[in-house]
């Protein structure tokens, strides 16, 4: 089943406490009753192929014909402004809290299915808009695409966001953005059908293209005299403009204020430990190297791609000490087949202010390039002197296998599967944590087996 649940790593997004007109609702155009016709002639391995091609964690650049425009322009538009702007006043004695810290709330979206109009599975771009390829002229453009919530028997990702999101409303409110105002309703009853029915839930109703809102999701700070609540709006990576959207129409819809910024940065690589001290890897660098930003629809329908100035090393880093208000910001060396994110939540965690969790990789994978370079990471961090004059405690976790029990024979192999169990989500006195296994497929002892160590 290779990734499938890996899903619940990063689908959410923690809360500290306290379109175009001619497109929309293209994406209820086409009935569930159609859907049903094409899922349930697939088998479940089917539907989990096709759904990782189109929710890669990264997507695939693709070069539309479409004007260049400035971030700075864009950022001047109405269009895009937030209901309370922010200025850099706000950032002054901000704190962000920890990975472990009480939350309110917690983030998530829920799986849709898309199709073209073959019937073939792709991804939204924009509202009810996919990207269609040429193969004569070699060139992508913009064509309609129908999409539908996950709620069908067959398809094996259905349970995992019913658990996760029944879990979430058990511990904290769930903040679950769905595409469509119908979509409410459909949820709703779905989960009162499937016998773990919504008791403290918020919805959203705004256009997406993925799952992965650890990563999209706004950053939730406390500003001012009295800890108030605002959000920091990175960018997220080029090619998924409704995600990138996201924090900005969540802000909005609460009232809250909104910091944002170009620096390319997602939530996966941001660890904070409450105190103003940071560790990322320098995939940060590299996101915000090139001059390319997202692409973006004003409320006309123009599609722009929006460009930027690169950035050296020294401007990253200090940007995010200012935007963060930190006192140090540890950028470590990336993986180099964790699957392309380059993010640190792969094999590090905080549990505690004072206890660091690791993934350990085995000596079946020691002769593996990111074996040195996560003992070489972890060294540093356990290093680290904090200003009581003490350091972290390291606690050690397993790795996880590959279904049948047997560990990966090569760098790509891993690469393809980049399971580990540190990558979860706190909620309050629950762990939304990730597992690899079930009682139909996996390999369940060894994963019992882990999680009791």
């Amino acid at each position: 089943m290779k990734n499938i649940n890996y899903l619940i790593l990063l689908i959410l997004f923690a809360f500290p406490t306290i379109s175009s007109a001619q497109n929309q609702h293209a994406s209820t155009s086409k009935s569930t009753a159609d859907f049903s016709k094409i899922i349930n002639k697939m088998s479940k391995e089917q539907i989990i192929q096709k759904i990782q091609n189109v929710q890669k964690r990264i997507p695939l650049k693709k070069e539309l014909a479409c004007p260049k425009i400035s971030a700075e322009t864009i950022s001047k538009s109405n269009y895009q402004k937030s209901v309370i702007q922010s200025n850099d006043s706000l950032l002054q004695d901000v704190i962000f809290p920890s990975e472990f810290d009480e939350v309110k709330a917690i983030m998530m979206t829920w799986n849709y299915f898309t199709v073209d109009t073959t019937g073939e599975f792709t991804d939204q771009f924009f509202d009810g808009l996919g990207i269609y390829y040429n193969d004569s002229t070699k060139e992508y453009s913009l064509g309609p695409v129908f999409s539908s919530i996950d709620t069908f028997y067959v398809s094996p990702f259905r349970p995992i966001f019913e658990d996760l999101a029944y879990g979430i409303n058990q511990h904290a409110e769930v903040w679950i953005n769905v595409w469509t105002a119908e979509d409410t309703t459909i949820l709703l009853n779905h989960m009162e059908k499937a016998g773990k029915p919504l008791t403290n839930y918020k919805f959203f109703i705004h256009p997406g293209n993925s799952f992965w809102y650890r990563d999209c999701g706004p950053m939730a700070f406390y500003y001012g005299e009295n800890d108030e609540l605002a959000f920091l709006d990175m960018e997220y990576y080029s090619g998924r403009p409704l995600d990138d959207s996201i924090p900005q129409q969540v802000a909005n819809d609460l009232n809250i204020p909104l910091v944002k910024t170009t620096i390319e940065w997602e939530g996966g690589n941001v660890l904070l430990d409450g105190e103003g001290n940071l560790f990322t890897t320098d995939a940060i660098y590299y996101g915000n190297a090139d001059g390319y930003g997202q692409f973006y629809m004003d409320e006309f329908g123009n599609v722009y791609e929006t460009q930027k100035n690169s950035l050296s090393h020294a401007q990253v880093q200090d940007s995010i000490l200012r935007i963060l208000n930190l006192k140090s910001a540890k950028i470590l060396p990336s993986l180099h087949y964790d699957g392309g994110t380059g993010h640190i939540d792969l094999y590090a965690d905080m549990w505690t202010e004072n206890n660091m969790v690791f993934s350990q990789m085995p000596d079946a994978m020691k002769n593996f390039t990111d074996y040195p370079i996560v003992k070489r990471n972890i060294d540093t961090i356990l290093s680290i002197v904090r200003s009581d004059d003490t350091k972290f405690r390291a606690s050690y976790i397993p790795f996880p296998k590959r279904d049948d029990g047997s560990w990966y024979s090569s760098n790509t192999d891993y690469s393809n599967y980049t399971r580990t169990y540190s990558n979860h989500t706190f909620v309050n006195k629950a762990i939304m944590q990730p597992v690899f296994a079930d009682y139909g497929s996996g390999d369940l002892e060894s994963m019992k087996a882990d999680l009791d160590s």
